[in-house]
């Protein structure tokens, strides 16, 4: 009997969740309120809806998904009774794609209200990555053969929260070949000259921090588009260009140059003069990291320049000529030849056999180099005499 009203309490909880949650879908309200959450969950709808999506028909499953995520909305603790009861995972595997074109492919509105929920907490973000949901989302893009744009942009969204919760979650997206696909989705907003938030949102969540993703963000074709997207009507678009701009030069101070060649510098400059404060500061920051790596890249090239500067010829070490001596103070030139040095008499006459030959062979070429000079002087002279202008 217990068990009977249970079941019905279940269903009564969830039909007026239901029905709360698609009478505020339609009418883009945010949906389901706080005493309908908790009644939902009171009467034990989280569990039975997580039951649903594991072992339930295709329509009860779907119905069980919305009613997931409309229990969330904006409400912490029942996110984390779904997270408890494995709802992330089973709402996950909804949306994995279907190995069989018999099997219904993934609605793109269950795509969006699955972003929507990582988005707005980091707690079901977390339970989506460890249950594998950075691959499910890439290959939903990779099976897209319609290019159903809706349900790119909720993968974008989906991956940025996944790619803020750590720098290692990040990696992993780049890793699963998520960066041209995004840069792809800016590049066609950008071609229609529609609001690209959500693919700079995702490539600034991407590049943040990693010369790497940014490296291949930039060889994407990335930059000239959200150079442009700084022009962009949605000031939101705006802000979100000039953001990825900031971390894009943070990260790799070699993007300059191309930054400025599609008119950054000018862009930037613009937003400044913008009544808006938040678009101010994010244009200030984003031209501050400009000038910042242009000025790295001044003292790159100058350490290069010292480098590359041909090595001066060390000078030998001022020793004591004598074998065996080492002493480098004191020293003396040698009368004779003036090449080499001793510390004392005694050791000039300790070497004076060996260094002999070489000491009266300088000394006879310094004397013969010294009789010749008179010689060429005269030469020169009559030379220049007879290079004068006739007068």
């Amino acid at each position: 009997m217990r068990s009977g009203g249970n079941r019905r309490g279940q269903l009564q909880a969830a039909n007026r969740l239901l029905d709360i949650f698609v009478q505020s879908f339609a009418a883009d309200q945010r949906g389901p309120g706080a005493a309908e959450q908790a009644a939902f969950a009171a009467a034990g709808g989280i569990e039975a809806a997580v039951q649903l999506l594991q072992s339930g028909t295709p329509a009860m499953q779907e119905a069980a998904f919305y009613l997931l995520t409309g229990v969330c909305m904006d409400n912490a603790q029942c996110t984390g009774a779904v997270v408890a009861a494995g709802g992330i995972a089973a709402m996950l595997g909804l949306l994995r794609p279907a190995s069989s074109a018999a099997v219904k492919q993934p609605d793109p509105d269950a795509a969006r209200s699955f972003a929507v929920l990582l988005d707005e907490s980091s707690i079901a973000s977390q339970a989506a990555a460890e249950a594998g949901a950075i691959e499910v989302l890439v290959q939903l893009w990779q099976d897209d053969k319609q290019q159903d744009f809706d349900l790119w942009e909720s993968v974008a969204v989906a991956l940025a929260a996944l790619a803020r919760l750590s720098d290692e979650h990040a990696a992993a997206i780049a890793a699963h070949g998520a960066t041209e696909p995004l840069v792809q989705l800016l590049l066609t907003y950008d071609r229609h000259s529609l609001n690209p938030e959500t693919a700079l949102a995702a490539l600034a969540a991407l590049c943040d921090g990693s010369p790497e993703r940014t490296a291949a963000v930039m060889q994407a074709g990335a930059v000239p588009a959200v150079v442009r997207c700084l022009s962009n009507p949605s000031s939101s678009a705006q802000n979100n260009a000039a953001v990825l701009l900031h971390i894009v030069l943070n990260a790799c101070p070699q993007a300059r140059a191309a930054v400025v060649s599609a008119g950054g510098n000018s862009q930037l400059q613009m937003l400044l003069g913008s009544s808006d404060s938040g678009s101010q500061q994010r244009a200030a920051a984003a031209l501050a990291s400009l000038a910042a790596a242009g000025q790295q890249q001044a003292t790159v090239a100058q350490l290069a320049a010292v480098t590359d500067a041909p090595a001066q010829p060390a000078r030998p070490p001022r020793i004591c000529a004598a074998p065996g001596c080492g002493a480098t103070r004191g020293l003396r030139r040698c009368g004779g030849c003036g090449t080499v040095r001793y510390c004392s008499t005694e050791c000039s006459r300790v070497h004076w056999r060996a260094h002999k030959p070489a000491c009266r062979r300088l000394q006879a070429e310094r004397a013969a180099a010294a009789r010749a000079a008179p010689e060429v002087a005269e030469g020169a002279t009559a030379a220049d005499a007879s290079a004068q202008p006739a007068m």
